[in-house]
């Protein structure tokens, strides 16, 4: 049930069409702690893939050290795969990074 759900939702998500629309439809959908959230957890990866501290991305994100530390293990995770093997989404987020 929850992988068709998800299947629906990323359906949605690819036929929004423009940036804006896509902004608007994430408002609706979504609640405004989760609209946080989730670029927060982007940013967690971004910043882990600078080099930064846990502690200091917790501190400057305002996130716990908890949630901080899932963003590592993900990076840790996606990174032990061997390059080729890595998903395209993974490796198009670290070009933009």
């Amino acid at each position: 049930m929850i992988n068709l759900l998800l299947d629906q939702l990323l359906g949605r998500l690819v036929n929004t069409g423009s940036k804006k629309e896509l902004k608007s439809f994430l408002k609706t959908v979504l609640t405004p702690k989760e609209l946080v959230q989730i670029p927060k957890r982007l940013e967690i990866l971004k910043q882990l893939l600078k080099g930064f501290k846990q502690r200091d991305i917790s501190k400057n994100l305002k996130v716990s050290l908890c949630t901080v530390t899932r963003g590592s293990n993900i990076l840790k995770l996606l990174e032990d795969i061997d390059e080729r093997r890595q998903p395209d989404w993974w490796k198009n987020f670290k070009k933009m990074n």
